[in-house]
C-alpha cells in the first residue's frame, strides 16, 4: 500500500457464507489479478490489545492464472494497493522494520494497522520455519500478545 508505506499479504474477509476457500481465491483475483487452484492453509496469528483481538487464517496456494483485471474496493484505492513480488530474503527483516503511516489507516484500529508488517512477518517466519520475529519496539507498549498456531 504505497499511500500507508506497507506491504501486506493479500487478505480480506468472508462475505456472508462464504467458505475459506472462496474467500481466499475472490481475495486473490480482486487484489492481485491471480487465479488460484488448491489452497494449503498453515496457521493463523492472533494479535491481541486492550479493547480488542483479531485472528489472521494464513494459506499458501497454487497460482493457476495471472493477468486477470482486479477490483479494488475505494479504501484499497485510496491507499495506492498494488501487487508487488519481493524476494523472500529479508522479507521478514524487511516487514519488521518498515514504519506505517498511521494518518492513512482511518477505518482500521491504529494498532491494528501499526501492528499489521509484524503480523505478517510472523506468519511468513512460520510459513518458512523460521524463528519468531522479535516484538519491534513500538509495539511492546501496545499489543497484548501474539500467539500463533499452526
Amino acid at each position: 500500500m504505497k499511500n500507508r508505506n506497507q506491504y501486506l499479504l493479500p487478505g480480506g474477509g468472508l462475505e456472508g457464507n462464504e467458505s475459506f476457500d472462496t474467500c481466499v481465491k475472490r481475495e486473490a483475483l480482486e487484489e492481485q489479478g491471480v487465479k488460484i487452484g488448491s489452497i494449503h492453509w498453515f496457521g493463523s496469528v492472533e494479535d491481541c490489545y486492550t479493547d480488542k483481538c483479531y485472528r489472521n487464517e494464513y494459506c499458501s496456494a497454487v497460482i493457476e492464472g495471472e493477468g486477470f483485471p482486479t477490483s479494488l474496493v475505494p479504501e484499497e484505492v485510496y491507499l495506492g494497493l498494488e501487487t508487488a513480488w519481493l524476494p523472500k530474503e529479508h522479507l521478514v527483516e524487511r516487514l519488521c522494520g518498515e514504519l506505517v503511516d498511521l494518518k492513512k489507516c482511518a477505518t482500521l484500529h491504529p494498532l491494528t494497522a501499526m501492528n499489521a508488517n509484524y503480523r505478517e512477518a510472523s506468519a511468513l517466519a512460520m510459513y518458512f520455519h523460521l524463528s519468531q520475529p522479535e516484538i519491534p519496539e513500538i509495539l511492546r507498549k501496545t499489543l497484548v500478545s501474539v500467539k500463533v498456531h499452526a
